[in-house]
């Protein structure tokens, strides 16, 4: 296969790795989900009447609420902040709102046989859909008809009964006088931070070996390589060209066997669109066609656009974008493209480096899976990134009526135990037998993790570390021994080794590098030039105020051998050993975690000499990493996360510049 240069986007978890492997022989049974939602859930009694599910038996009603004033007391707060982007108006700011209707969605009413997929043409369902509109159109021309300035950006019809506006507030309130309407709520636009400070997670091609798939018996070779089975991919899109994404033969087995080519769709997929090419918005957003590798690619950009027309591509003029972004399913920002890679992407891809060093064989998971694109995210500045609610929602819907087998998210937003149409689209979802899947969150620390992961209908995936290597065979990681003094709290300390140092972290070059004194760097941040003598010590630094190799700089002009970096613990993800990228430092690095580092500044504050060496008798392998969110979930009696996979150290393709 053709080489490409691929790269890693930060803290990017593996949501979609045994799970999706799994999703060719599993289906949800819909009666499995009814005595989950009843004893855990906080829908309400006539939202479970809508599923199908009739009796609540008192006892459990009133456990419901007891774990929810629980949830509510313990104050468990978001992993990752969220916003609502604001829009100036008449009388007051234009928001996003979305209006939920009484009236039962398609997969509520008419439920698709289990195991089969929703068939949009059956004449029940082509009447009902007819219903539901009459009853927004109703709606809309009787609350909107005087208001110019509102606009409807989504209809939702299948997974659940609505639709999304920009309007004002009081014309939403207006909404909620009407008998038909369930709720209404303002609907947030997701942020996510993208961490530009060098941290980063390394690289590996070992994870599917690591998971038990590749071998001779194991997963693969028994035909579980995602053959013919579809994976909607909500993201920021997807850089089509990689190889990894390639319509071209693979091996059957996914590492072995004869080489086959991509068959025809699967009957039970019917949907149908490859936004690409949008050069009028974006001169460098190419066409491309859909193929049976990547068999649907769609996209969402009406909740940050100003004019809003389903002829559009992505339904919007995009005005709201960022420069550079493309008003496509194309990904200007790497995440989707690296999520998909990971999940989906074809087996034996070379991978090089910015350099041009040969890396390794890369594979997705399910490496035969289909691949249909949903770009709800957006970057910004190369920031953050925004994923509207409403977007997200409106993925959801597509995913269900296309007919995909998984549903993969690989973001998240706060911890919440109140039921709202984006948890009832994803349990309409997951009774239709689809496989729904999320990352537990970045958050790190307890109780972090995040909406969809919380859901009881939705596996959520943690992070963890698949072993010490990095793909050049040096250390990622190690122990830090303190042999003076000897009591120091928690010793040895779990080190993270940074990297893209010049010098190799090959065991005898790190033994030699932590085998010292410590001392505190003058300034402890090390941003301005360090002012005492660390001639051949082991400069001591704390996180924060500038570049990891600016303080490495400053540290080696002091005349420090090595630099321990510990963690400043400003946040729930600022608490463990921080993975550093410090691309040309002149010495070694490694970040411990800031409990560990508080320790180690004490018998330094004490005066105490603090003398280290570093020890390799252990493996990482299964670690839950830091930055990891971490449960208990928000709902009643559902242990959260579901399961942890390879998160850290993945490598996988990425968007790239030159696509030629």
């Amino acid at each position: 296969m053709k080489t490409f240069h691929l790269g890693l986007t930060a803290r990017c978890l593996l949501v979609a790795t045994a799970a999706v492997t799994a999703a060719t022989a599993a289906t949800v049974n819909s009666e499995d989900w009814s005595s989950a939602l009843a004893e855990a859930s906080s829908l309400t009694e006539q939202d479970l009447k809508q599923r199908g599910i009739e009796a609540i038996p008192d006892e459990l009603l009133a456990k419901k609420k007891k774990k929810k004033n629980k949830n509510k007391s313990n104050g468990v707060k978001a992993s990752t902040s969220t916003s609502t982007l604001t829009f100036d108006g008449q009388d007051g700011e234009l928001r996003h709102f979305m209006v939920r209707l009484k009236d039962p969605p398609v997969m509520a009413k008419h439920p698709p046989t289990s195991g089969e997929p929703l068939n949009t043409r059956a004449r029940h369902v082509v009447d009902y859909v007819r219903f539901l509109k009459d009853k927004h159109e109703t709606l809309l021309s009787q609350h909107l008809e005087d208001t110019s300035d509102s606009l409807v950006l989504h209809r939702y019809l299948y997974t659940v009964n609505g639709f999304g506006l920009r309007t004002m507030q009081d014309i939403a309130n207006n909404f909620k006088q009407h008998p038909e309407v369930e709720a209404v709520y303002e609907a947030p636009i997701l942020e996510q931070s993208l961490d530009s400070s060098g941290d980063r997670r390394e690289l590996t091609d070992f994870t599917p070996t690591f998971l038990g798939l590749t071998g001779k018996g194991q997963a693969w070779s028994q035909g579980y390589t995602g053959e013919d089975v579809v994976v909607g991919i909500i993201d920021t899109g997807i850089v089509p060209e990689h190889p990894s994404f390639a319509d071209v033969k693979t091996p059957i087995n996914g590492n072995t066997g004869k080489l086959k080519e991509y068959g025809p769709l699967p009957d039970s997929f019917t949907g149908v669109s490859c936004t690409f090419g949008n050069e009028e918005y974006n001169p460098d957003d190419k066409p491309f066609e859909c193929n049976n590798k990547i068999v649907l690619a769609r996209c969402y950009a009406e909740a940050l656009s100003n004019v809003t027309d389903p002829t559009m591509p992505c339904g919007g003029d995009g005005a709201r974008l960022t420069e550079g972004s493309f008003l496509s399913a194309r990904d200007e920002d790497s995440h989707g493209t690296h999520v998909t890679g990971t999940a989906a992407g074809n087996y034996g891809v070379e991978a090089l480096n910015s350099d041009g060093e040969f890396l390794g064989l890369i594979s997705g998971i399910a490496p035969r899976a289909r691949i249909a694109v949903y770009k709800a995210g957006w970057s910004f500045d190369g920031l953050i990134r925004r994923l509207p609610y409403l977007s997200i929602l409106q993925a959801i819907e597509d995913a269900v009526t296309d007919g995909v087998d998984v549903i993969n998210m690989s973001f998240g937003g706060g911890a919440s135990n109140s039921v709202d149409s984006y948890d009832i689209a994803l349990l309409n979802a997951a009774t239709g037998g689809i496989f729904t899947i999320a990352s537990a969150g970045n958050g790190g620390g307890e109780g972090t993790v995040g909406n969809p992961a919380t859901l009881p209908w939705v596996t959520a995936v943690a992070s963890s570390f698949d072993g010490n290597l990095r793909p050049d065979g040096t250390r990622s990681d190690f122990l830090l021994e303190i042999l003076e003094p000897e009591a120091i709290p928690g010793a040895p300390f779990y080190a993270i080794v940074g990297s893209g140092s010049n010098a190799s972290a090959t065991v005898e070059n790190l033994d030699v590098a932590f085998s010292g004194e410590l001392k505190a760097a003058d300034p402890l941040l090390a941003c301005d030039p360090v002012i005492n003598d660390l001639t051949r010590k082991i400069a001591f630094v704390i996180r924060g105020g500038c570049n990891f190799v600016d303080k490495i700089a400053n540290v080696v002009e002091a005349g420090a051998q090595a630099m321990v970096l510990y963690n400043d613990g400003l946040a729930p993800d600022r608490l463990g050993p921080v993975d550093m990228l410090v691309t040309g430092a002149e010495v070694l690095a490694v970040s411990v975690s800031f409990e560990d580092g508080s320790n180690i500044l004490a018998a330094l504050d004490n005066n105490e000499t603090v003398v280290s060496a570093p020890s390799f008798d252990f493996s990482s392998a299964d670690v839950v990493d830091d930055f990891s969110s971490r449960g208990p979930g928000a709902y009643a009696d559902i242990i959260k996360p579901d399961i942890t996979a390879p998160g850290s150290d993945v490598l996988a393709a990425i968007a790239f510049d030159d696509i030629d």
